[in-house]
């Protein structure tokens, strides 16, 4: 049996002469949280779209809950739940008429779990969704995405715009999905905190290219900061290796590395500084060394 539910291998997708993903793969097993964060124009979107069957790959190989999803979107689409980062719908029907139009998509619609999370979320059945606000339209449209109790529930910055109180109401209402039936979640975030809340596994991407494919945990553990006060002479960094200046005042510095080991210290030790110290980093610190060093590495 596959155990995983998304796999993607050398996936590239060119737009005239732009290249939105380059060479991508990475895997997502069965009931796995798999976070993919990236910059603006990272290929997040493209990604997604790509892996439902929207766009066509310029080459590379798709796998969704074993389907293909250009060739066999339809079969695919049934075991799908989706919400876009635009999260278009009709605005002249009311949230009980969209339910029920959405509903005859699918033969598995559970209409007594969709009016559980209806109200769980407080949406009011009667009101237009136009005269919905962001927030509101935003509980909807994952609502929409979870009433068929779907296998994979792919979300493309679902949190995008909303306040702190909503965005804890979404987050909630998916890891509720994920604790109680163990479902498979991909989903695209520039917010890292919400990220590494949820997330078993992430990806970091830039200018379509995946940086890091780990899991959290990993990621986490490998990636340090250390930060030294020098007794004396300083190292030059050609001496330092598997390091990265992060900051550096005077003789007080501070290193980044993502390979951590504990003999990794030992060039630091041998100039005897006053101070060296090991911190951990959030997701967001990780983040963002990351894509520093991309860039910096397209300028050497």
């Amino acid at each position: 049996m596959n155990r995983n539910s998304i796999q993607l291998q050398n996936l590239t997708k060119v737009f005239r002469h732009n290249v939105a993903v380059h060479n991508l793969s990475l895997k997502v097993e069965v009931g796995k949280v798999y976070g993919l964060v990236g910059d603006n124009g990272a290929g997040k979107t493209t990604t997604i779209k790509m892996m439902l069957g929207l766009l066509h790959p310029t080459q590379g190989m798709i796998e969704v809950l074993g389907y293909d999803p250009w060739r066999d979107g339809p079969n695919l689409k049934r075991l799908v739940g989706y919400v876009s980062e635009k999260r278009e719908m009709y605005g002249w029907m009311s949230v009980e008429e969209i339910l029920w139009f959405n509903a005859q998509f699918y033969e598995t619609w559970d209409e007594r779990y969709a009016d559980e999370i209806c109200r769980k979320m407080e949406l009011p059945k009667i009101a237009k969704v136009k005269q919905l606000s962001r927030g509101m339209r935003a509980k909807l449209a994952l609502l929409l995405a979870m009433g068929h109790r779907p296998e994979l529930l792919i979300l493309d910055e679902p949190s995008s715009g909303l306040d702190a109180i909503v965005r804890r109401e979404i987050l909630e209402n998916i890891i509720s999905v994920i604790q109680t039936e163990g479902r498979t979640v991909f989903f695209s975030s520039h917010l890292l905190d919400e990220v590494e809340r949820i997330a078993d596994h992430v990806g970091i991407i830039s200018r379509g290219q995946l940086l890091k494919d780990a899991p959290l945990e990993v990621l986490k553990e490998k990636s340090r900061r250390i930060r030294v006060v020098w007794n004396g002479n300083m190292p030059t960094t050609e001496r330092l290796h598997n390091v990265r200046l992060m900051q550096g005042a005077g003789k007080e510095e501070a290193y980044y590395t993502d390979d951590f080991r504990e003999d990794l210290l030992d060039q630091f030790k041998a100039y005897q500084p006053k101070c060296l110290e090991v911190e951990t980093l959030s997701l967001e610190e990780i983040f963002v060394e990351t894509i520093r060093a991309a860039k910096e590495s397209q300028w050497r």
